[in-house]
Order: C-alpha cells, then structure tokens, then sequence
C-alpha cells in the first residue's frame, strides 16, 4: 500500500508538497500518489443493489459478531469458511488497550514466533504523528493459543508497515535470528531506514540497529551523516556465502532499488543504490495504465546457482535480477501487461490499472505468483460539455470524495463557476445561490465550483497552501454539489497532470482536472510559468461551460501466475466480489495485497483484505483456482499472510487483521499438507468382482464447421531503436500486414513517469510500410529539449507506443523502446 503510505509520510514534512503528490489520472500519475483511502480500511456507501440472492436488507451485510474486529462497521463481506478451519486468534491490543482501525500491518513469521506491525492511525484527531508504531511478538508455539511475548516501539514519529521479515543468518559477525523492519515517518520528527533485531529470543528482542538507511544524493552511495536517512517502504534479507544483504526501498528517489552489506548487523554498510528503468528500459514495454515506475517491494532466492529478485516495479511488472554481484545487477526477464483488461470489460477497452505489488516464487520455481494491488474502482470519463473549448480531458476522483457512481444518476454534470484558491484563509469561494442565480438547471444538473490547487508561487496569493479536503468542504458549506480541482502553474505544459491527493472523507464528490482544462472550461488562455504572472485568471466569480464525469467501473486489483522462466502469462484470478460493479465501494476493500506460496506444493495462500483468506491451486493446465476461503464473523481485512508448519506437520496459515490482530487458520482442502492420520487397520479380504464385457464405442458422425479466420493486425517495429525530433516532427516507419488504421503515441520519460510529446494516426491501403509523423506542440518540445540536454549523449529515452487495426481485424498495440534525440532545421 505504497501510495497511501507515501503521501502521508510527506504530509507531515512539508504542506505544499503533500498537496503536490497525489494520484494522476491516466498515464500521468507519479509515484507518490495516493490511490487509497487512508483513514478507513473500509469504503462508507452501502450497496443500492441486494446482494445476489439475497433481500434488500441483506444487502447491507450487518452481521453479529466481534464488533471491535471491523470497528462496529456493516462494510465488509459475509462471513465465509470453505475448507478452512479457524485454529486460533489474538487481538494485540496490548500496551494500548484496543486495537485502532487500520492499526496493523504486515506479518513475518520464523520458527515458532509471529511479528506483527503496528501501522500509522493517530490516537486522536489533533495528534500531529502516530503514536503505535512498532511491532508485536507473539508466541504461535500453540497455535489455538497465541501469547503475546512484547512489544517494541519503533523511533519516534515512526512505524514499521510493509515487507518486514525474520530469517536465520549464520556470518563470521553474527550468528542468530534476525528481524528487518522498515522505517516511515509520521510526524516532523520521524526518521526512514531501517532496524535491525537479534530476535533469536522472541521474547526479548534486542536491537542491533535503529534507523539507519540511505542518506546519500539519488544517485550516490556517499552518505551524509547528518542527514535523516530517506523513507522506506519494505526491506528483504538473504545470504550468499559467508556475506548477508538487505535489500530496502527508497520512497524519495528515482534509484529506489537500495542494497546494504548487513554481514556485520550491527552496522550496515551502503554498497548500491539502482534505477531498474534507467538500467534497463525494456521493462517500460507494455506496462500498465498509469505508467508509475517504480519498486514497491522484492524478494531474494538462490535458482540455478544464482541469487535472483524478484522485482515487483508497479505498472513496469514484475522483474527478475541476477543479483549474485549486487553492485552490478543482470537483467533476467519481467513481465508485460496485456493491452486489454483480461478480467473487467471496460467502455472503450483498455489496459489494466497495472500495479505490480508483491509476488513470490513457488517452492520449485517454475512459477511466479503476482499480486496486483488496486483499489481505484472506476476511470473517470471527463467532458466540457458546451462552449468553444468543448472537449474531453483526463481527470481523476478523489478518493476521499463522494463517489460520482453514487450520485442518482451516475454522473457528475452542470454549469460551473470559479471559485479561486478554495482556501478558509481566503474565503474565496462565492455562495452557490449568488453565483448561479441567474442560471437554469436541467433535471439531474448539479452546481459545480472550480477551484485551484495552491497557492504556490502566486504573488497575488501569499496565503499557505491548504488541502484537498479543506478546499472541499469549504466548497460544500458555500452550496455546491461537486467541485473540480485544477492543477497549479508547474512550469511548462509537458509536467501538467492531472492530481488526486489524500484527505479526509467528504460528502461531496471531487474531480482533480489539468490546469489547462480548468482555463479551457472558461475560455480563458492558460499559463504554466512559475512565478504566476500578476492578474493571471479566470476571475473569481466568471462562470463557465457545463462539465460532465462519469466513473465505469474497472474492478479491484487482482493476481496472476507466470511462468518463472520466460515471464508468460498463465493465467489470472479474482474474487468473484472483485469483478462486481455492485461492490465498487461499501463492503471494504476487495483487491489482493500479498501472496504467500507453500514451502512444498503448489498452494499459495492471498491476503485479500475484505475478502479474507484466501487459497489458490495452481498449474500450467489448471491456472489459477481458489479452494479455499476465510471470512471472520464481523468482516475481514486482511493485509499480511504467512505460512507455519505445527508440530504436528499441519501446515496452517498465518494472517495480519488491520482491525484486529493475528490470525492462525487451517486449509483442508485439495492438496493441504496436514499431519498424517494414524495408520488405518487392515482391511478384510473381499472376492474379487466379475470381469465387465466391454462395449464398443458408437461412431457418432460429426460435420466440422471450418473457423471464420480473423485478418492478424500483427506488425513489426523493424530494427527501430532511435526517434529524431526535427522541428517539432518525428518521423517512424512500421510495417504492416495489410490495409487498417494506425494510431501511436510517442513519450519521454521524465523521472519516474512517461510523458506523451506528440501523437499520430496513418491508413494503410495494403501490406507494406506504413510512415507515422509524430507532431509537438513548442511546450512538449522545450521539455524535450531540457530533457536531452541533461543527458551526455544528448538523447533520452522514451516509449513509442503504436496500435494497429487491420480491415476486419482486431486492434493489435505494441510498445518499444526508443532513444529520442533533437536535431535543428528543417
């Protein structure tokens, strides 16, 4: 959960760049942003349809149980058990009394002891950083009776949350048990990095470091002392020989991938910092909507004599390294995306959300099980309905907002008005019943204010910036029944997006909108430049065209299994309830989080949040296929999962409840590892039954219908590896199977995101070369042109991007990698 994470460690650092950092609609999202509720574990509408097979008030699914397991909510799944037993259960509600909603993260487990973390909610509404960061110990030696032997606070300011783990380490400076815990701010005073503990005593950890980390230059192993070491997300420990290793990442920099020499424990040592899409920029190729790049977590294992991560790099996929020498990684394989969403049918089609999360390999290998986390439900379509600017933008919900789909009509549309900065310190936006009194609504129209994010570098505005959700509510008490959030000045075009940033849930429904379609809504001409010219508009007060948005739904984040050797894909699996429109918001959260594969057979055990735990076969023939389920009464939300063998050779399941604690469950189903049953006594010899005659087989004549053949939209990119831009133009040649329509889009990286310079469209008439002009606006080519001039070689690199659709053929989208250079004339 990365995205939530992040953007609240940074709330606390700086106002104006929690404001900046947010979730970006379509392929402009930068790593920073915030895709999840951070305040709830669960959604607050509840489902209009019944439930299938159920009364309307079942529908709403509140169920008698444990109350302080889901905090009393009726937002979560029925309870289920199929083919699992409920072994034992523990809330770590000790030194504080209670567990808080959303309180506990990750799991790691090591030989019979269980560490749980404890997460970032604040104990009370004015605390200014957590208080609970930490882990729990906890005794799973019984597993129907879990003892909780400590409990360890993390640094101040600080807590542990994703990718912890506890494994044995045998080196010449350290022989024993050894917890990694990852470090992220919450409060002014908190501090990244990492801890290390000597837990070969699971009652009486010992630390043998505390927040220690990069605190180098991106790009740079040289460490400054003085500075706080950079946020980290996940950590992963492995040994190979006699030297053990760390690998973390890095939340602030582009070189995420952090590797840290722990043979000696008690004092790291920083040997490697790497930007997988600078070293490698083929894992670009086909990656997911929203083109975020970057490592959200990893692990580590010896196959064929080498050590190999496994990379989980957001919308690039899953990436597999030779880390073997872990200054110089080998790029193995990774995974692509489809073009085409295989499980949800979107309106009009296209990629998955992407969001590599988490995955491991099975016991022999020869899989990845892939983890997918997701919980933007739906895409926004945006329009200016009317007016001479007309026209459809991207645009993204806010997650905290009300949600458009649960507006009476689905849709967010009316006349619009400029509501400035949105800021209490300002005041600025006027009363609804004045702005729009003179103004006719049309049945289901809403009145919509348009406000801007800020201010930043406005000298008209010297105010502090404020939030998202302040800017809403404040719209909210002035009348209004939607708000569009546009973007600041950024400095040029080409960084102008789209961004949805975290808050508090309101009761109104917002749209984060690009600054130029905030201009173009009152045709008003846009400006990017930082410092903000004097006077820059729209006037406060200018009313502007009708907008109109609405959500499709796109489902919840789901799994997928690859071959481990080539990176194909085998298959993928959702919850039923993930794929559900129904079940978009109101019954918690529906999307995969993490995997955890059985030591042994081809079993892997999910953590499913709402949807509880859950157990998968796999195999190349069979894919993916769920044999197991665990809903607690009162709801699930579970965020880690972990494997435990007992005494008795039952191979159980570990699972972190946020809402609650710890969790020991029993699979039984197909293919569990359970303790051998005692040997049965003989059995009474019976006559042997008759010998059947065989009947022959009837031929039943059959006539085959041949297959209607489907032209192949199939093409090729040839040996094209550079682009040449030449004013403003940029030329590519394809080749094609016959006559059909060609569309591409050319982008530029620009750190961790993609940025779109210029599109083309071409026909074909027949089979053969196919000429693309690429065109840039004179913003996207100042942007290129700073972005080559950075570089040595004086070219960068970018993705081309090229769909082609034969007559009578389906689509057919490919990307390649390509460097881009600029030459002058003409």
């Amino acid at each position: 959960m990365r995205f939530v994470i992040r953007a609240m460690s940074v709330l606390f650092l700086a106002a104006p760049v929690a404001l900046a950092v947010g979730s970006t609609a379509q392929a402009q999202r930068p790593p920073g942003s915030a895709s999840h509720r951070p305040w709830s574990t669960d959604g607050g509408e509840v489902m209009r349809a019944p439930w299938p097979g159920s009364d309307a008030t079942r529908s709403r699914l509140s169920h008698p149980g444990d109350a302080r397991q889901d905090g009393g909510q009726a937002n979560h799944l029925p309870p289920a058990r199929e083919n699992m037993e409920l072994v034992g259960k523990l809330e770590l509600s000790q030194p504080f009394g209670n567990v808080l909603p959303g309180q506990i993260a990750d799991v790691t487990v090591h030989k019979n002891a269980a560490y749980a973390m404890s997460w970032s909610p604040k104990d009370n509404p004015g605390d200014t950083a957590c208080k609970r960061g930490g882990f729990f110990s906890v005794d799973i030696s019984n597993p129907a009776a879990p003892v909780q032997k400590a409990f360890v606070p993390a640094l101040r300011a600080t807590y542990h949350g994703e990718g912890a783990h506890a494994t044995t380490i045998n080196t010449p400076e350290f022989t024993g048990d050894l917890l990694a815990v990852n470090n992220e701010p919450c409060g002014p005073q908190g501090v990244g990095g990492f801890d290390l503990y000597d837990v070969s005593d699971p009652a009486r950890p010992v630390a043998l470091v505390l927040g220690t980390g990069d605190r180098s230059p991106d790009g740079s192993v040289v460490q400054d002392p003085d500075a706080v070491p950079n946020s980290n997300h996940s950590i992963f420990v492995w040994q190979d020989g006699p030297r053990a290793y760390a690998v973390t990442v890095d939340n602030l920099e582009l070189h995420d991938v952090d590797i840290f020499d722990i043979t000696n424990p008690r004092s790291p040592k920083f040997i490697a910092e790497h930007d997988l899409v600078e070293l490698f920029p083929q894992i670009v190729q086909n990656s997911a909507y929203g083109d975020g790049l970057f490592q959200h977590d990893m692990v580590v294992k010896r196959i064929d004599g080498r050590m190999t991560m496994l990379s989980s790099y957001w919308d690039a996929g899953y990436v597999q390294l030779d880390v073997t020498d872990p200054r110089r990684p080998k790029y193995i394989t990774d995974t692509d995306f489809p073009d085409v969403d295989p499980l949800v049918k979107l309106t009009p089609p296209g990629a998955p959300e992407g969001n590599a999360h988490q995955a491991e390999y099975s016991s022999d290998n020869q899989f990845v099980l892939a983890a997918d986390e997701d919980f933007e439900t739906s895409r926004v379509l945006f329009e200016i309905s009317d007016g001479p600017k007309a026209r459809t933008s991207v645009a993204g919900e806010f997650p905290f907002s009300l949600p458009i789909r649960a507006l009476p009509d689905g849709k967010l549309n009316g006349p619009t008005v400029y509501g400035g900065y949105g800021c209490s310190a300002d005041n600025q936006i006027p009363p609804a019943a004045t702005a729009f009194a003179g103004t006719t609504f049309a049945p289901g129209e809403e009145k919509i204010v348009v406000i801007q994010r800020g201010p930043f570098g406005d000298p008209s505005h010297t105010e502090p910036a404020c939030r998202f959700d302040e800017k809403m509510q404040n719209a909210a008490d002035k009348g209004y029944d939607g708000v569009l959030i546009g973007d600041p000045h950024v400095g040029d075009e080409a960084s102008d997006g789209a961004f949805c940033g975290p808050g508090n849930p309101r009761a109104i429904p917002g749209l984060c909108i690009t600054h130029r379609a905030m201009h173009d809504i009152f045709d008003d001409p846009p400006g990017f430049a930082l410092p903000y010219p004097p006077g820059h508009g729209p006037e406060l007060g200018r009313l502007g065209a009708r907008v109109s948005a609405t959500t499709p739904f796109d489902g919840w984040g789901y799994a997928h299994l690859y071959d481990a050797r080539t990176s194909a894909l085998i298959d993928d699996y959702a919850i039923a309830e993930a794929t559900d429109a129904r079940l978009a918001s109101g019954f918690g959260d529906l999307s995969i989080h993490e995997f955890a594969t059985d030591p042994e057979t081809n079993l892997a055990y999910s953590a499913y949040y709402a949807g509880g735990l859950r157990v998968l076969r796999f195999s190349r023939a069979g894919g993916l296929q769920e044999t197991g389920k665990f809903i607690d009464e009162g709801g699930s939300n579970f965020w880690g999962v972990e494997h435990h063998t007992d005494k008795d050779g039952n191979r159980l399941i570990v699972g972190s409840d946020r809402d609650y604690g710890l969790y020991i469950v029993k699979y039984t189903g197909p293919g569990a590892v359970l303790a051998k049953p005692p040997a049965p006594a003989a059995p009474r010899p019976t006559p042997p039954l008759p010998t059947p005659v065989a009947t022959p087989p009837v031929a039943v004549p059959t006539k085959a219908v041949p297959a209607k053949a489907v032209p192949s939209s199939s093409f090729g990119f040839g040996s094209l590896r550079r682009v040449t831009v030449r004013s403003r133009r940029a030329g590519v040649t394809i080749t094609v199977p016959g006559a059909g329509e060609a569309r591409g889009t050319l982008k530029v990286r620009k750190g961790r995101r993609t940025i779109a310079l210029g599109t083309a469209t071409g026909t074909a008439t027949r089979a053969g070369k196919l000429r693309l002009t690429f065109r840039l606006s004179k913003a996207a080519e100042a942007s290129l042109r700073r972005a080559v001039a950075a570089r040595r070689a004086r070219r960068t690199g970018g993705v081309l991007r090229v769909s082609f659709t034969r007559t009578g053929g389906a689509e057919h989208t490919r990307n390649r990698t390509v460097s881009i250079a600029m030459t002058r004339g003409r």
